[in-house]
């Protein structure tokens, strides 16, 4: 429809100018001569070598028309009403065409680049065009490696939100090659924040209303992993486990009610939650708790794991 539109606006602009220019020339009145400079009538005047009126030299080609011309106001109002109508239907046919348009594709390697690793948080666009260019083979090597580089560093700040787009280009360079083993285990380590959290419960009331050291508190310690920092490109499948290594309140080791691991499927952007601790302990107040996890992510289609430990203090959900 809007191809339809533009063709019907584009058929009016011709039309349009001609009627103005009809308008703007008008209607003859006489046959007078006229000065073509300024519009003086020259009738009466027996061969003049210039005109009286601005002294224009009346013997060159052209300098003298024949009859005064009265403009038509109407016929110019309704050229330029035509020519209007074809310009507000042109341009809201382009405006619709245009806005289908992913004009990433027409830029070059060099300013994609330049937006994607500039300052500020880049159009996810950008990067996934990136991507795609990359999977293309399309973009040069030391491109490709400025690229990973920056998207592990990305990956690796955890202030920063993620964009999905700089997983699949580290994604897309492993399975081309062209990415070192150290680099895909950061990759892998890097791919699951880590948030501890305690729920701490008063189970046993305090006796006469003083606050008694001997308290019973019920404490659930968990841990969410992500939202996973990942690509998900292709075949690639993830998997996450956890297991609880040591937990201690007050500096005193604490049994572990379940230790793990626990493995769950990853997806990116997707946050998985363990509940790893129920326990109940004594104190005037919630005790201060220390943990210790081993955390292991796998890439499931070609086997690769990276393993890594975390000391945390929970905090309170």
């Amino acid at each position: 429809m809007a191809v339809l539109l533009l063709i019907v606006s584009i058929s009016l602009v011709a039309p349009a100018i001609i009627i103005v220019v009809l308008g703007l020339r008008g209607s003859p009145l006489n046959t007078h001569p006229i000065c073509r400079r300024c519009n003086f009538d020259l009738v009466g005047l027996e061969s003049p070598a210039n005109c009286p009126e601005c002294g224009s030299d009346l013997g060159l080609v052209r300098a003298i028309r024949t009859g005064a011309h009265h403009r038509l106001p109407v016929v110019i109002a309704l050229g330029l009403g035509l020519l209007l109508t074809a310009l507000v239907i042109g341009g809201g046919s382009c405006r619709v065409l245009l806005r289908d348009v992913d004009w990433n594709t027409l830029k070059p390697d060099a300013l994609l680049e330049s937006q994607a690793m500039g300052p500020g948080t880049p159009n996810a666009a950008i990067i996934a065009e990136l991507a795609r260019r990359l999977e293309a083979g399309s973009l040069s090597a030391e491109r490709t490696q400025r690229l990973v580089q920056h998207a592990l560093g990305h990956q690796a700040d955890p202030t920063q939100p993620w964009i999905r787009g700089w997983g699949i280009i580290i994604e897309v360079a492993r399975r081309q090659g062209s990415l070192a083993a150290a680099e895909w285990d950061a990759y892998l380590g890097n791919a699951f924040p880590v948030e501890v959290t305690r729920r701490a419960t008063l189970v046993s009331s305090d006796a006469d209303g003083q606050i008694n050291a001997d308290r019973m508190w019920n404490v659930q310690v968990g841990v969410q992993l992500g939202p996973a920092r990942l690509g998900g490109s292709g075949a690639m499948q993830y998997q996450v486990s956890i297991e609880l290594l040591e937990i201690t309140a007050e500096g005193k080791e604490l049994p572990r009610s379940f230790a793990g691991p626990a493995t769950l499927d990853a997806s990116p952007g997707a946050p998985i939650a363990f509940s790893m601790w129920d326990h109940n302990v004594t104190g005037s107040t919630p005790p201060m708790m220390l943990t210790r996890w081993r955390i292991t992510s796998r890439e499931l289609s070609k086997g690769t794991q990276a393993v890594w430990e975390v000391d945390a203090t929970p905090g309170q959900p």
